[in-house]
């Protein structure tokens, strides 16, 4: 468990003896802070002539201000951080789905550069799983990136396979098995 640290500090004129599980380092950025604020405050004529209590209410509401603007600032960020997530996820099954696989452990797709130039990527992989079969319920065998309204069922013969599979809403569903 941490231990407690006991930090002398001086706030607004005034030495204070502050204490916290967090570094005597933060505990002073804390007392910084404060001073920051009683600093702002002092350069309006107007809080000069308040009284004690109306300067602790003020600085009380700055501090909470500060807080909440930091708290949207980080919800904000996180959103963006979601939607960019998404926005990656998107790519990587947008390249997936104009993507084909050949016997030979060959990844063949295309893309489209910033200048509308098409290119065609070529990845190659050593030591290919074998490829699973999917048939349908009437036995019929169905190629990669094949529709079917059928029910159907898939063989291999490596275990964990992983299988994606698009619904008519382009949802992505994984099989593993």
């Amino acid at each position: 468990m941490n231990t407690k640290n006991d930090v002398e500090v001086i706030i607004n004129g005034k030495q204070y003896t502050i204490s916290g599980y967090e570094s005597s380092e933060y505990l002073q950025r804390i007392a910084t802070h404060i001073n920051d604020k009683y600093a702002e405050f002092k350069q309006d004529e107007g809080y000069n002539r308040l009284d004690a209590d109306m300067k602790n209410i003020l600085l009380a509401i700055n501090l909470s201000d500060d807080y909440y603007k930091v708290q949207e600032s980080i919800q904000d960020l996180q959103k963006e951080k979601e939607d960019l997530e998404k926005e990656i996820f998107n790519m990587k099954h947008d390249m997936i789905d104009g993507m084909y696989i050949d016997v030979d452990g060959t990844y063949i797709f295309s893309i489209v550069d910033m200048f509308d130039n098409e290119i065609e990527v070529i990845i190659i992989i050593d030591n290919l799983p074998p490829m699973p079969i999917i048939t349908t319920i009437n036995g019929d065998v169905l190629e990669q990136n094949t529709k079917t309204n059928q029910s159907f069922k898939v063989e291999c013969n490596e275990a964990n396979i992983e299988i994606l599979v698009t619904d008519n809403n382009g949802v992505y569903i994984k099989y593993t098995g």
